[in-house]
């Protein structure tokens, strides 16, 4: 069964990266922006697992959504430890 919410999450995220899409040239010049992207990317394919989830196949889904979260998050971690030691390349 799928959740308003999650489908809220889903419309919202496609949104905000469209957004992401048409401005990409002024959002470029945050610093390490392909990390940014990328852990953004991550986390807007988890929103879609997370509806997929309630067609068919949950338990790969569900599974597949919460690897999802956790790169991301840990992509994103990445880029803000980045931002705040900016002598240090990783």
């Amino acid at each position: 069964m799928i959740a308003e919410n999650e489908i809220i999450m889903l419309v919202l995220g496609m949104g905000v990266y469209g957004f992401m899409v048409a401005h990409k040239q002024g959002l470029a010049r945050i610093p390490y922006h392909r990390l940014f992207f990328n852990a953004y990317r991550i986390l807007l394919a988890a929103w879609m697992l997370t509806v997929l989830e309630g067609f068919f196949l949950p338990s790969i889904f569900n599974f597949l959504e919460h690897l999802c979260y956790a790169c991301g998050t840990g992509i994103l971690s990445l880029w803000c430890y980045k931002l705040i030691t900016p002598g240090n390349d990783i």
